[in-house]
């Protein structure tokens, strides 16, 4: 291309400088790994040998060999010592913040019975189904009679009971708040703070404040790893996430806890991205599918975690506070991680990612090829040339190319999302046993990375995830119909298999996530895409709270239609199974064939 046509080019398409400097900004020269699928080199610059007997030769420096990152893992260890330290370092990670996360199924309950309180007759000692039969307007909880009942005396409630209709019926709001049965739950929010009839909305929106600051820190994080690597917002990211936890239970007021807890929400987003972006950075390709959903257990181990202590520790900021404390101690291990040596390659600091290669060679027992290197210089010019190229190509395949694709998987995200956390709140709420609930809804995830483990191994991406889906909305349907409450334990059945649907379908999700990105772009793809579920995470709560306040079959309904749409979704998304891991953004448009679109 020479001077003139490349000066029109930029004329013509301007944003095509924006495309260039967002993927560029602030990195120094990129890096282009030169990858054994490019064509038209000639082969005196090119010699291509194995680890045992051969090298690799380069036109770009003779006298060092060059290999491919995946390559070169297979040489110190794709999957050694060091990188099951990190792997439990961030999986342990992963179990805190579902725990943090999850901790407001339990602190934001409502218990089942309340009622009206009036403190004028409480000196009477009366019976409490007495006192409700004199105070409240029948099963309505929000409402009490109109009376005043400060001069009632124990005669006075035998005449009530003679006649009740002498003392008048009209009925106003609780003025004086409610009385709580505290069988199930000795404090939540709802009964510190009265979050119930016309509050009843703040509860949820608890959990929604949640959900809204994971998606603005789907925004940040997206950008921050990217940009400054993964350790260290990583580290960030998760102490501070575990210290506003635990100062959100000392909160005075709900707003001061809403804060809190949304701010706490901003965090969450890197403690589970950047811990998978990272186990599949530093693996080889032979084990990177299985760590991908690997990873997801510990999650299930957390969910289940969860239930078992809040049933020892039934008052919610006592929950919070030694949930707080106990992740702090664990979060020692932090010291073990080490940038993700990707990363720093894509960012030219190719002697910080052999010190780390190093390490990891060293722990494994493997020995690091010293005259070995992952080379793929380009100059800067030459790279924003490609990318003008890349650019048009990009414009004129959009019906079939990798816009579209991530934009349908950014719906399908957020539907996907929405489901999983709808399902998780909406559990507990079908039987009296919510502890139980809780911990069997962690259990059945179990066996769903078991089918989504085996599906990536042996089935491939795609269909595997429109299966499970499909079979989640189908369960989820056949639920609307089942009303009968000596059903009771078989609608909580049929939501048992769709969460198992479910959560198979978000393990293979994170899979296909990494591999839909290049190493540059993932933290910021991944992101994005988290973006759009925790969209879905944020409406959850309030799609329950419709079922509670117009008609219960909202719920399933909502989750059966979405699961429906996604399992179509994942139909139109290209099949990753078996393709390399790419570093860069031109790697993926060279060797990536439309066809698989």
């Amino acid at each position: 291309m020479n001077e003139r046509s490349t000066n029109n080019l930029f004329d013509e398409n301007a944003d095509t400088n924006d495309f260039y400097n967002e993927c560029y900004k602030g990195d120094g020269v990129p890096h282009v790994e030169e990858t054994s699928h490019q064509t038209n080199r000639s082969s005196e610059n090119i010699s291509v040998t194995d680890s045992k007997s051969k090298s690799v030769g380069s036109s770009y420096d003779s006298e060092e060999a060059t290999v491919l990152f995946d390559d070169l893992m297979e040489i110190i260890g794709e999957f050694g010592p060091y990188q099951f330290l990190i792997f439990l370092t961030f999986t342990i990670g992963m179990m805190i913040e579902v725990v943090l996360v999850m901790t407001y199924v339990f602190a934001g309950a409502t218990p089942s019975d309340f009622y009206c309180k009036v403190p004028s007759i409480g000196h009477l000692n009366l019976s409490e189904s007495l006192l409700k039969n004199i105070t409240v307007n029948g099963t309505n909880q929000c409402a009490m009679y109109d009376r005043d009942y400060s001069n009632w005396t124990l005669e006075t409630v035998n005449q009530w009971r003679n006649d009740p209709n002498q003392f008048g019926n009209r009925s106003v709001p609780c003025k004086y708040g409610w009385i709580f049965d505290r069988s199930v739950y000795e404090e939540t929010i709802v009964t510190q703070w009265n979050l119930v009839c016309d509050d009843v909305w703040k509860s949820s929106f608890v959990y929604s404040a949640v959900g809204i600051g994971q998606l603005l820190g789907a925004l940040m994080w997206g950008i921050l790893i990217d940009k400054f690597g993964r350790r260290w917002p990583y580290v960030y990211a998760m102490v501070a996430m575990v210290l506003l936890a635990g100062g959100a239970s000392f909160s005075p007021r709900y707003y001061v806890y809403c804060i809190l807890q949304f701010v706490m929400g901003i965090h969450t987003v890197a403690a589970y991205s950047v811990g998978t972006s990272v186990a599949v950075e530093i693996t080889g390709i032979k084990v990177r599918g299985h760590l991908s959903t690997a990873v997801n257990y510990f999650w299930s181990f957390g969910y289940m975690l969860l239930p078992l202590i809040a049933y020892y520790v039934r008052s919610w900021f006592k929950l919070q506070r030694y949930i707080s404390i106990a992740s702090l101690i664990l979060l020692s291990l932090l010291i073990f991680i080490k940038e993700s040596p990707r990363w720093l390659y894509t960012h030219d600091k190719k002697e910080d990612a052999n010190a780390i290669l190093r390490q990891i060679a060293k722990c494994n027992k493997k020995e690091f090829p010293e005259n070995t290197h992952y080379c793929w210089k380009m100059q800067e010019a030459e790279v924003k040339q490609l990318f003008i190229v890349l650019w048009i190509l990009r414009r004129r395949l959009i019906q079939s190319g990798t816009k579209v694709c991530r934009q349908l998987w950014k719906v399908w995200e957020f539907s996907n999302s929405l489901v999983y956390f709808g399902i998780s709140l909406y559990l507990p709420t079908l039987s009296e046993s919510p502890y139980l609930n809780f911990f069997i809804s962690g259990a059945v995830e179990l066996p769903g990375y078991i089918i989504a483990q085996l599906s990536i191994a042996f089935l491939g991406r795609k269909k595997p995830l429109s299966c499970v889906m499909m079979f989640a909305g189908i369960c989820l349907y056949i639920l609307l119909i089942i009303e009968k409450k000596d059903l009771q334990w078989t609608r909580i059945m049929l939501v048992l298999i769709g969460k198992m649907c479910v959560t198979a379908s978000w393990s293979m999700a994170i899979c296909f996530t990494n591999e839909l990105y290049p190493t540059m772009l993932r933290g910021r793809g991944l992101l994005t895409c988290t973006l759009f579920g925790n969209l879905g995470n944020a409406l959850s709560p309030q799609i329950n709270l419709l079922g509670q306040l117009m008609n219960p079959i909202i719920p399933p309904f909502v989750f059966a239609s979405l699961s429906v749409i996604s399992s179509t979704i994942c139909l139109l998304l290209p099949e990753t199974k078996g393709m390399p891991l790419y570093d860069t953004v031109e790697e993926m448009r060279n060797n990536v064939s439309i066809k698989s679109f």
